[in-house]
């Protein structure tokens, strides 16, 4: 996902510590996407920094969430 990342940024003209700054997340974190799944709300600030739908973002990333199991009573 990282790779990806960074190839979008690329295309933009940011570095992935510029797009971390507009986004307001910390620094480092997208490089830890390769290792695991950025939560929904980062993955949101990213795609308002970069003035993209969020959907589209999450679908170029190919990231897929889990739902979650509903705990049983």
């Amino acid at each position: 996902m990282f790779e990806k990342m960074k190839a979008l940024c690329a295309r933009k003209g940011l570095s992935i510590a510029k797009l971390e700054r507009m986004a307001d997340i910390g620094n480092g974190s997208i490089d830890n996407w390769n290792r695991h799944v950025p939560r929904l709300g980062t993955l949101d600030k990213v795609a308002r920094a970069l003035d993209m739908p969020l959907v589209e973002l999450i679908d170029y990333l190919g990231v897929s969430f889990t739902p979650l199991e509903k705990k049983k009573k």
